[in-house]
């Protein structure tokens, strides 16, 4: 091994070809041929797509136009107006209900601090 290559690294190196596993093998009666090696693998999934001989890019691309053109326009849906929003992307009873909240988070919290310091008794 080589003297530069760590220690626990050579470790995990096989010592020979015995140590690295076997593929099964197809059976030579399968019929399946290897293909050749400069084939990709997008040539490996898919066939070859023949093109059509006598399109005309420009005429499709015309229809295309032509039957957006004849289409009913079809006016895009109104987005919310932002000023329905409260801080945060919240609606305003969303907004009102995490208020509620906070304030009776904050009266019990001080009201039981007041308790622990004695200066409320129950």
């Amino acid at each position: 091994m080589s003297s530069d290559m760590p220690d626990w690294l050579s470790e995990l190196m096989p010592v020979s070809d015995e140590d690295e596993p076997l593929q099964k093998a197809a059976p030579a009666s399968a019929g399946v041929r290897p293909l050749p090696p400069e084939a990709t693998p997008a040539q490996r999934t898919r066939p070859p797509e023949a093109a059509p001989a006598s399109v005309d890019l420009m005429d499709d691309l015309r229809s295309q136009v032509a039957a957006q053109e004849t289409a009913p326009a079809v006016a895009p849906k109104k987005a919310r107006s932002r000023s329905r929003y409260v801080a945060g992307g919240l609606l305003p009873w969303q907004a009102f209900f995490l208020s509620v909240l906070l304030f009776l988070d904050v009266a019990v919290i001080g009201l039981l601090f007041l308790v622990m310091l004695g200066r409320v008794v129950p």
